[in-house]
C-alpha cells in the first residue's frame, strides 16, 4: 500500500524553491529535508487501445533509468483502490512492483500476486504503449529533527519533478510534487504538508493534485485541439458548438472532474463503445451492436443499436465538443433527448449504466494457463453432459434458426455466420448461447442456474475465453425476472471474475435476444419474418403544442409459425431484457393458425418424436439423461402396441405392452437414488395403474396357454374341460373390456401426456447433482454404474439365507423373482456399455430368470384354479351348465391342480441347481469383469 501526498507546481519559481530548501521549523519541531539528488528516467504506460486498465481504475508502468533494470508497477488509481484521504490530496493507493531485464515485456512478469491482478484485468488481450513520458526527479529525503540534530529514520521521500511528453509534435511538460511516506506516521505527513504550504514561495503556488501524470497526459491528449489552439471544422461555429475551454493545460487539469468526462470515465465509455483511445470524436457516431467489433473491415454497421453503447458514443461526442443539436442530429435524437444523456450522467456519472468497472472484492475462479493440449467442448458435447434430455437436439436446431433470423435482422451479414465454425464473433458468440440456452437446468440444489459455471468451466473448441465470460453471463442473466441495473450489478458482483464492461454490454445484448428465443421455444415457434415499424416521435414545445421533429421511434414485430394449438405468447411491456437493451417495443406476432387444436406432436412419440432416435446410453450421460432415453425408448415400445392391445386377437400385444411398462417401472427403481422423488412416485404412478389391467388379462392369457398345453400332454378329454375354457373366456372378454377402457380413460392419457410432456418441455429429471455448498454429487453414467451394478446384485444374494431351509416362502421367491428382473434389466439398458461378458451374464441369468417365471406362472395358475373350482361350486355363477357337468369340471380341475402342484415341485430343484451357483462371488467376478471391459472400450 502506498500513501503520498500529490501536489501540482502552478511556477517554476516554486519548483525550483522546492529543489532548495533546507528546513521546515515549527514551535516545537523541525522537518530536515537532505540535499538530494537527481534522476532521469523514462515511463512508458501500457493498456488494451480501448483502455481497459484505466478503465477498472489502474495502469500498468515501464519505468527505465540508465544502467538500471526496468521497473514494472501496476498501481491503483483514486476511486477505484485509492483511498483519498483528504483534501490536502493525500491517498492510499494499492500497488504491485517487479523488475525486469532490458527488452522483457509484462509477458515475462512471474511475481505472482503482480500476475494475478494484471491476468485478472486484462485477461487475453495484448497491451500496447499508449503514453511515453520523460521524467527529471530530484529526490530528497525528509528527517524529523530536534536541536539542530537529525534524529530517527526518514520519514518522507520527497520528489520534485519535470514531465516532459509529445502530443501531435508539440511538447508539453508540467511541475509535480509527490511526498511518499517511508517511516512516518500519516499524521507526519499531514502535518509536513500543512507546514509546507504555509512557506511564502510555496503560498498559492502548489494545488492538490487528484490525476496521476499518466491521467494528466491523457486529459491533455483529448483536449488538444483547445489546448493548441485548433478549432475543428466540424462544430457548428453558428450553434454556439465551441465550449467555452480555456487553452492552456492547467485550465484542462482545473475543469477535469467537472464537466469533462474523467479519463478512467473516458475510459469505461470506450470500453463500452469498443472504441480505440486514439478514436477520432466523429467515429462515436453510430453503432454496431453486438456486431460491433469485427477486424475483417468492411462491415456495414447494424441499424439499431443498444442503449448503453448510443448513451456512452453521445457522451464521448459531447467530450470531444459536439453540441447537442449537432449530435441530435447525427444520433437522431431530439436535442431535448441528448441534454437528458448529459444531466443524467452528470448527476450519476458511470452509475448510468449497468455495469461494474472493478474487480469483485470475492473472485470464485482461479484462472489456470490454457496450453495447446488443454481439453475443449463442442456446444454439441456439453448438451450431452448436461442437457435436460434427448429433446435438446432438436430444440437446438429451432434456436439456432431462430437466433439466425433475429442475428440476420440486425445485420444481414450474420445469416450467414451460423455455420459449423462462424466466422465473425458475433455469430460464434451467439450460435453457442442458443444451442446452451437451459444447459444444466435442475441439476443444482434450489434450482440454482449452472449454466455460466458449466460454460465458464468447459471451453468451447474455437471460442476465446472473453467470449465464453459472454456467452456464461447471458445464459445466467436469461433467467432474471424483470431485469434492473441494480439486478444486474449484483450478478456481476456475484459473478466472482472480472468482466470488462465491453463484455457486459455485449453479454446484455445476447440475454436480449435469448429472451426472444425462448418465447419462442414455449410454443416450437420458429420465426418467418421481422419487420421493423416506424412511428414518428413528437416533441414538445413551450406553448404546449406538439410537431414532429423528422425522427421515427421504432417497433420490431416478429412473426412466427407453429404447429401448436394457438396459444398467446406475452408480449412482456416491462421486464423485458429486450426493451431494456434497446429500447424498443417487440411484439411476438403468430403469422397465421395452422395447427390442430387436438394435436399433440410436441413430445409425442407417436408424431415426430416416434422417429426420434434417442441414442445409445454412454458412460458419460448423466443418470437423468439415461433414464430419459430408456424411458422414452420403453414409452415408445408401449404406444406402438397400443392398436394390438385394443383389437385384442394378439396376447404377444399385451406381453410386449408389459414388458414395456416393468422396464420403464424398473428404471425407476434401479434409478431410484438418483432420480427426482416428485418425478419417480408419478411415474411409478402411472405405470402401475396401467399394469394393472394389463397384469390380469396377461394371467389368463397365460393361463390358457398352458391349460392347452396340460390338454395335449396329458391326453385330457377337451369336453371335460368345455365349461372351464368357456369361464376363462368370459374373464378374458371382462379384463379386455376393462384393458381398453383404461388405455381410453383420462388417467392413461394423463400418464402418456405427462411423461411427454418431460421430453417436449426438457425438464431435468435427476436429482440435484450440486448442492448449496457446492457439493459435487456422482451423477455420471461412470461413476455410479458400479454402484448399481454391486447393488442389484446384492438385492438377490440377499435371499441365499431365505432359500436355504425346508420350507420356501413363495412370497420371497415372488419377491427374488422381481428382484432378478430389475438386474436382468439393469444389464440390458446398459449392455453397449458391458461388452461381452454382459452378453454371456444375460445368457446365464436367462435361465434363473425362466425357472423363476415359470415357478411365479405356477403359483399364479393353482390361486386361479382354485378360484374356479369355488365357482363350479355356486350354482349362481354358471347357471345355463348341470350340476353334472360343473362335477366333472371339477374332477378336473383337481387334476389340474395337482400338476400344476407337481410342476413347482420339479421346478424347485431345477431352481436350487442354478440358484446355487450364484453367490457373491459370482456376481462379484463377472462384474468387476464387465466394468473393466467397460472402462477399457
Amino acid at each position: 500500500m502506498e500513501v503520498e501526498c500529490k501536489l501540482s507546481v502552478l511556477n517554476p519559481k516554486t519548483h525550483t524553491f522546492l529543489k532548495t530548501i533546507n528546513t521546515i521549523n515549527s514551535d516545537s519541531i523541525s522537518y530536515f529535508i537532505d540535499e538530494g539528488n537527481q534522476v532521469v528516467f523514462s515511463d512508458t504506460f501500457y493498456d488494451t487501445p480501448d483502455l481497459l486498465l484505466l478503465s477498472t481504475g489502474c495502469y500498468l508502468r515501464a519505468r527505465e533509468e540508465e544502467g538500471k533494470k526496468t521497473e514494472w508497477t501496476l498501481k491503483s488509481l483514486d476511486g477505484a483502490g485509492g483511498q483519498k484521504k483528504n483534501i490536502d490530496g493525500i491517498f492510499k493507493r494499492t500497488e504491485s512492483k517487479t523488475t525486469l531485464q532490458k527488452g522483457q515485456t509484462y509477458k515475462d512478469i512471474r511475481l505472482p500476486d503482480f500476475k494475478r491482478k494484471l491476468m485478472d484485468i486484462a485477461g487475453d488481450f495484448e497491451l500496447v504503449p499508449v503514453i511515453m513520458m520523460e521524467q527529471e526527479r530530484f529526490f530528497r529525503n525528509i528527517y524529523k529533527t530536534t536541536d539542530e540534530k537529525m534524529t530517527g529514520p526518514v520519514l518522507f521521500e520527497m520528489s520534485v519533478d519535470t514531465v516532459y511528453f509529445k502530443i501531435s509534435e508539440q511538447t508539453h511538460s508540467f511541475f509535480e510534487l509527490e511526498i511518499e511516506l517511508k517511516d512516518g506516521s500519516e499524521a507526519d505527513l499531514e502535518d509536513f504538508v500543512n507546514r509546507l504550504k504555509e512557506e511564502n514561495a510555496v503560498k498559492n503556488n502548489i494545488s492538490p493534485n487528484y490525476l496521476s501524470k499518466f491521467e494528466r497526459a491523457l486529459i491533455l491528449y483529448f483536449n488538444r485541439d483547445q489546448i493548441e489552439g485548433r478549432i475543428n471544422p466540424a462544430f457548428d461555429e453558428k450553434a454556439d458548438t465551441v465550449p467555452d475551454f480555456r487553452l492552456d493545460s492547467e485550465s484542462i487539469f482545473e475543469s477535469a472532474g467537472a464537466h469533462f468526462l474523467r479519463p478512467s470515465e473516458k475510459a469505461a465509455l470506450m470500453q463500452i463503445c469498443e472504441k480505440d483511445w486514439t478514436t477520432d470524436f466523429f467515429e462515436f457516431f453510430g453503432s454496431r451492436g453486438l456486431f460491433e467489433k469485427e477486424l475483417d473491415g468492411g462491415r456495414e454497421k447494424a441499424e439499431i443499436a443498444d442503449i448503453f453503447q448510443t448513451k456512452a458514443s453521445i457522451l464521448l461526442a459531447l467530450d470531444s465538443g459536439l453540441s447537442p443539436k449537432f449530435a441530435a442530429l447525427k444520433y437522431k435524437k431530439t436535442p431535448a433527448e441528448i441534454n437528458a444523456v448529459d444531466q443524467e450522467f452528470l448527476m450519476m456519472r458511470l452509475g448510468v449504466f449497468p455495469f461494474v468497472f472493478q474487480i469483485p472484492p470475492n473472485p470464485k475462479y482461479s484462472r489456470q494457463k490454457f496450453g495447446p493440449d488443454q481439453k475443449t467442448w463442442t456446444a454439441k458435447d456439453l448438451i450431452f453432459l448436461y442437457g435436460a434430455g434427448p429433446a435438446d437436439d432438436e430444440f437446438g436446431k429451432m434456436r439456432l434458426e431462430n437466433m439466425k433470423m433475429l442475428a440476420g435482422f440486425f445485420h444481414k451479414e450474420e445469416k450467414e455466420n451460423f455455420g459449423d465454425e462462424p466466422h465473425f464473433e458475433s455469430g460464434r458468440i451467439l450460435k453457442n448461447a442458443a444451442l446452451l440456452y437451459g444447459i444444466g437446468k435442475g441439476f443444482a440444489a434450489n434450482n440454482a442456474n449452472l449454466s455460466k459455471e458449466i460454460v465458464w468451466t468447459h471451453p468451447l473448441k474455437g471460442v476465446s475465453s472473453d467470449e465464453l465470460k459472454i456467452i456464461g453471463l447471458a445464459l445466467e442473466w436469461v433467467a432474471l425476472k424483470n431485469p434492473t441495473p441494480e439486478k444486474i450489478k449484483a450478478a456481476l458482483f456475484d459473478a466472482g471474475i472480472f468482466i470488462p464492461p465491453a463484455l457486459q454490454r455485449k453479454a446484455l445484448v445476447c440475454t436480449a435476444f435469448l429472451e426472444i428465443i425462448g418465447q419462442l421455444e414455449k410454443k416450437n415457434a420458429t420465426i418467418s419474418k421481422i419487420i421493423l415499424e416506424q412511428k414518428t416521435a413528437l416533441t414538445e414545445l413551450e406553448n404546449g403544442f406538439e410537431k414532429e421533429n423528422g425522427f421515427e421511434k421504432p417497433e420490431i414485430r416478429i412473426y412466427y409459425t407453429s404447429d401448436h394449438p394457438p396459444r398467446k405468447i406475452q408480449n412482456k411491456k416491462q421486464g423485458s431484457f429486450f426493451e431494456f437493451v434497446f429500447e424498443i417495443p417487440v411484439q411476438i406476432i403468430r403469422e397465421k393458425d395452422n395447427a390442430d387444436p387436438e394435436s399433440e406432436k410436441c413430445g409425442n412419440p407417436g408424431e415426430n418424436q416416434e422417429k426420434a432416435d434417442f441414442g445409445k446410453i454412454h458412460l458419460n450421460n448423466t443418470v437423468a439423461s439415461a433414464a430419459e432415453k430408456i424411458l422414452f425408448a420403453r414409452l415408445k415400445e408401449m404406444v406402438r402396441t397400443e392398436s394390438g392391445v385394443i383389437a385384442g386377437k394378439d396376447i404377444e400385444a399385451v406381453h410386449d405392452m408389459r414388458v414395456a411398462l416393468r422396464k420403464m417401472n424398473a428404471l425407476m427403481v434401479v434409478f431410484e437414488n438418483y432420480l427426482d422423488p416428485e418425478f419417480t412416485a408419478n411415474a411409478k404412478s402411472g405405470i402401475q395403474k396401467t399394469l394393472r389391467p394389463l397384469g390380469k388379462k396377461r394371467d389368463l392369457d397365460v393361463l390358457l396357454e398352458k391349460t392347452d398345453i396340460y390338454v395335449k400332454t396329458q391326453k385330457t378329454d377337451p369336453s371335460r374341460m368345455k365349461l372351464f375354457y368357456e369361464m376363462v373366456a368370459a374373464d378374458i372378454e371382462k379384463s379386455q373390456r376393462d384393458v381398453v377402457n383404461y388405455l381410453n380413460s383420462p388417467a392413461y392419457k394423463k400418464f402418456k401426456k405427462e411423461t411427454r410432456q418431460t421430453y417436449a418441455q426438457r425438464k431435468f429429471i435427476g436429482k440435484t447433482i450440486i448442492g448449496k455448498k457446492g457439493d459435487v454429487y456422482p451423477s455420471r453414467i461412470s461413476d455410479v454404474l458400479p454402484v448399481i451394478l454391486y447393488e442389484k446384485a446384492a438385492g438377490m444374494t440377499a435371499y441365499r439365507e431365505w432359500m436355504a431351509g425346508a420350507w420356501i416362502p413363495i412370497d420371497k421367491l415372488h419377491r427374488l423373482r422381481i428382484a432378478a428382473k430389475n438386474f436382468r434389466y439393469t444389464l440390458d439398458f446398459f449392455k453397449e456399455n458391458l461388452g461381452e461378458s454382459a452378453d454371456l451374464l444375460l445368457k446365464e441369468f436367462k435361465e434363473l430368470q425362466d425357472l423363476l417365471g415359470d415357478f411365479h406362472d405356477a403359483v399364479v395358475a393353482i390361486e386361479s384354479i382354485r378360484r374356479y373350482i369355488r365357482q363350479t361350486e355356486d350354482e349362481k355363477e354358471y347357471f345355463k351348465s348341470t350340476p353334472g357337468e360343473r362335477t366333472i369340471l371339477r374332477l378336473e380341475l383337481l387334476k389340474y391342480k395337482a400338476y400344476r402342484e407337481e410342476e413347482i415341485q420339479i421346478l424347485l430343484p431345477k431352481f436350487q441347481e442354478v440358484w446355487q451357483k450364484m453367490d457373491g462371488k459370482y456376481f462379484q467376478t463377472r462384474i468387476s469383469k464387465m466394468l473393466e471391459e467397460s472402462f477399457e472400450s
